[in-house]
């Protein structure tokens, strides 16, 4: 990257307090992926930095290098997603997301597509009008997805018959109907099927019907309607063990943040 960067959209998704009232902000830029950047005196509370380095806002920033390192010379908020401060489950599920993102996204790769999806998922927990575990569950799979691990979740992948109920292969991101699950899991009875399935875990699933259109959906959907799925209150708890299995699995990681939302919802 260039000594100055100008015109720079993004997204503080990660910051460190530092000697001297400076921040070290990680930055998902439209252009440049994820960047380091430093914002001097910025907790001071006259700082003209100090509202676009707080985490979660999204600025338009000037950016200049001293050395190996960028630092703010300019930056205005373009939007401060302030209610998700007000609330422990908003900023919760915002960290969450947020370090999900500073985990998969690379410095000098731009990827607009999860920029938006980021940006959209912030938009409805600060707007609070959609249950939480919807967001949570349509960002899980739409990320994956994204990051190349997307789902055929359209018909049963043995036989592409309907069914009431079906069951979710999250390694090889493929469903079975009831009729094929069942006949599947007498042949693992017997012992591993090859050799990648005597070293790696089987995980299974339970997709309702409504819950398979919903993850399909997640997959497929513009994202300006990402959210625009049915799901009723019964099903919430299926739709949320398949985003979060499908996401942690195959990031084949954890995140602390994750446990603190649980902790907050429980």
């Amino acid at each position: 990257m260039s000594e100055y960067l100008n015109d720079v959209n993004g997204l503080v998704i990660r910051t460190i307090d530092l000697q001297d009232n400076d921040r070290l902000l990680v930055l998902f830029t439209e252009r440049y992926g994820k960047v380091t950047v430093y914002a001097r005196g910025s907790r001071i509370l006259k700082s003209k930095h100090m509202a676009s380095s707080q985490q979660f806002c999204f600025s338009n920033f000037s950016l200049y290098k001293k050395g190996d390192r960028y630092w703010i010379k300019e930056a205005e908020p373009i939007e401060s997603f302030y209610p998700l401060r007000e609330n422990l489950q908003k900023m919760a599920l915002a960290s969450y997301i947020c370090e999900v993102i500073s985990d998969v996204v690379m410095e000098e790769q731009a990827d607009v597509e999860l920029l938006r999806l980021t940006l959209n998922s912030l938009y409805a927990i600060a707007k609070g009008t959609i249950p939480f575990v919807k967001i949570k569950g349509a960002f899980e799979i739409r990320a994956a997805s994204i990051l190349g691990f997307m789902p055929n979740v359209a018909c049963c992948n043995r036989c592409a018959k309907s069914s009431t109920a079906y069951f979710l292969d999250v390694m090889n991101g493929t469903i079975l109907c009831e009729r094929c699950h069942e006949e599947d899991e007498a042949l693992h009875s017997k012992g591993p099927l090859n050799e990648y399935e005597a070293t790696h875990a089987r995980i299974i699933c339970v997709l309702p019907e409504e819950v398979r259109f919903a993850v399909e959906y997640a997959v497929t959907a513009d994202l300006k309607h990402l959210l625009s799925f049915p799901l009723s209150a019964e099903n919430e708890h299926f739709f949320a063990i398949a985003g979060e299995q499908y996401l942690l699995n195959h990031l084949e990681r954890g995140f602390k943040t994750l446990d603190f939302y649980k902790e907050v919802n429980r």
